[in-house]
Parts: structure tokens; C-alpha cells; sequence
């Protein structure tokens, strides 16, 4: 999907506000990656999505790197929080979405 996404932008069948978008959640991505590890290193113990985010943080932050050529740093910070709180509010939309699912699933 980040791939779709990123290709629509990049040949402007969207929106240019589409590509801050993209970028706050990309940000938010990758510092969800970064957690990955330090819950690893912290635990000392294989967690899921340990692998993954050792492999994928190398293209995160050649992406993220790029980021600095396109927006100032206070528009980064801005995107990243942006993106925090989007992640935030879609983890708690899934969480009360799975709490229905189970209710009417599991129903006696």
C-alpha cells in the first residue's frame, strides 16, 4: 500500500496535500519500527516485528533523509506529530472495532 501510494504521488495523481499525509504516517511508521527494537534489546527476547523493523529501518531512514531536503525541520516535527496522533487514533479505532466484533462474535 505505502508503494501504491507513494507511486500515485510521485507521478501526481494526488494531491500534493496527500504527500504531507503520506509523510506524517511514513514518520510515524518508522519511529513505530525503532520501538520494535528497543522493546527487543529492553526485553532480551525475540518480539514480533523485530525482524521486519531491522530490515526495513535501513530504507526508513534513506526515506526519512529525504525528507530534510523537502521540509524545514519545525514542518518535520509538525508532520510527525501529526502522524503520531493519527497512528493513536487508528490503533484505538481497531481496538473498539475488535471489542464489537467480539461481543456480537462470541454472543451466546
Amino acid at each position: 500500500l505505502i508503494l501504491i501510494i507513494t507511486a500515485l504521488i510521485l507521478a501526481g495523481l494526488l494531491p500534493p496535500i496527500s504527500m504531507q499525509l503520506w509523510s506524517a504516517l511514513f514518520i510515524a511508521f518508522s519511529l513505530h519500527l525503532i520501538l520494535h527494537i528497543v522493546h527487543a534489546v529492553r526485553l532480551r527476547t525475540y518480539v514480533p516485528g523485530f525482524i521486519t523493523a531491522l530490515i526495513t529501518l535501513p530504507f526508513s531512514i534513506s526515506i526519512l533523509a529525504t525528507f530534510f531536503n523537502i521540509y524545514t525541520p519545525l514542518h518535520l516535527l509538525a508532520l510527525a506529530i501529526a502522524g503520531i496522533c493519527l497512528a493513536a487514533i487508528n490503533r484505538l479505532a481497531i481496538q473498539l472495532i475488535a471489542k464489537f466484533l467480539t461481543k456480537i462474535l462470541h454472543r451466546p
